[in-house]
């Protein structure tokens, strides 16, 4: 049962491996470039940021709120 396994895994493996037939295309390559500029780290910062600043205002609110006390 192992051997079948292990025999489709790598079957498997090795055929997604070769699907993609653009991988070194002149086109694939223009996109990598566009994708991951020179502004690729700005705009990565820029849309994380939004996250951090709301987690850190919910942090704030629950970590520094007053609670009332019956």
């Amino acid at each position: 049962m192992k051997v079948i396994l292990l025999t489709l895994s790598m079957l498997f493996f090795s055929l997604a491996s070769e699907a993609c037939t653009m991988c070194n295309s002149k086109q694939a390559t223009d996109v990598r470039a566009i994708v991951f500029g020179d502004d690729f780290y700005k705009n990565l910062l820029f849309s994380i940021l939004p996250f951090v600043v709301f987690t850190g205002i919910i942090v704030t609110i629950y970590k520094g709120g007053k609670t009332i006390k019956s």
